[in-house]
This record gives structure tokens, sequence and C-alpha cells, in this order.
């Protein structure tokens, strides 16, 4: 029932202002005369049109970077909906990737202490593959250069006799390849040796 007007007042009392009333009470999530959504981070949870039954929203469930959205229709529980501020942030905590990690491994502490524990592993893994391959050229060194305790039966090269240059000489002879060095016949050696050189070989 629509009224344009206000009644008179007792005992002489002034008129009423114009205005409207409805008989209808607004379904959970509207109010007001015309049944419209409660504000945005607000909800109504029960029947009736006053402004007063649109409740604000529990501020402790929303997280940091989020808002409260419209929804069509009104809000009628006390879990509003939102969205995060922006799309690099992911439902429901509106974390970063990485920060989801982190709270996977239970927060930022225990997220530290386990990465510190895989660096000193790492770490440690590291110096082991290390001094190995130092104890390893150590051992090639001493192949190199070994000692007459551990290897009795080397010598360094310094101990080793070198030719002389009269020996050399005595071996040294000029040989000449023969042939024209074609694809049919390419070059090649004597079938046998000089008889200069025949005793020596």
């Amino acid at each position: 029932m629509m009224v344009d007007s206000g009644g008179a007042g007792d005992n002489g009392g002034l008129f009423g202002d114009k205005g409207t009333v409805t008989g209808k009470k607004c379904p959970k999530g509207l109010y007001g005369t015309f049944c419209r959504e409660c504000p945005i981070g607000t909800y109504k949870d029960i029947d009736g049109s006053d402004e007063d039954l649109c409740t604000p929203c529990s501020l402790e469930l929303l997280p940091d970077r989020a808002n409260f959205i419209y929804v069509r229709g009104g809000v009628r529980e006390p879990f509003c909906p939102y969205k995060c501020i922006s799309e690099k942030y992911r439902m429901p905590n509106c974390y970063t990737p990485f920060e989801e990690l982190m709270y996977i491994f239970g927060g930022p502490w225990p997220f530290a202490l386990l990465l510190s524990g895989v660096l000193l592993l790492l770490a440690v893994l590291l110096s082991t593959l290390r001094i190995k391959l130092l104890e390893s050229s150590s051992y090639c060194a001493n192949i190199e250069h070994p000692s007459s305790h551990h290897f009795p039966y080397l010598l360094s090269l310094s101990e080793v006799r070198g030719t002389r240059a009269e020996e050399t000489q005595c071996h040294a002879y000029r040989m000449y390849f023969m042939g024209p060095n074609t694809f049919r016949e390419p070059w090649h050696l004597p079938y046998s040796p000089p008889d200069t050189i025949i005793e020596i070989v």
C-alpha cells in the first residue's frame, strides 16, 4: 500500500511529510522501500526492510590485498565475497606464487629455516666435492712427481738419461717419397730401406 502524505498528529499536531511506505518485508540481502541490495561490504541474513539490518562484513575474513565486490541480489551470509586487487595475486588468500609456496611450508619462518637447511646441505656437498677434486689433483701430481717412498720404480724426467748428440746423428737418415702423387699412384716409400741403414733397422 503506497501513501504519498503523512497523517495528522494528535492534539493539534502537525501533518507528517510526504513519503512512501510498503507493507512487504524485503528478503535476505535486500533492504529499503524498493528492496535494493545492501551496500558493498555489508550483508543481511534476515527478512526486513530496515537499513540497519544490513550488517558490515567481518574484516578479519578479508585478505589484505582484497576488496569486497558487488553481488546481484545482495549478500545473505556473513562471509562476504571479495576479489584480489590485482591479477598477479591468487585466490583465496591473495598471495603471490612465492608467498603461496612459503605458506605451504608453514609460513615465512619455517620456510626460511628450511631454505637455510637446503643451502647448508648444498654447501656441504659442494665442499665435499671440492675436497675430492683436490685429492684427485694431488694424486695426479704425486704420479707426475713421485717420491721414492711411494713409487720407487718411477723416475723423474730430470733423472732419465737423455740421448746424446752423437747418438742422434748416427740414427738420422734422410729418406724420400717416391711416385708422382696422383690418385692412381700416390707417394710411397721404397720397398727396401737403403743399404746404409739396413744394419740399424
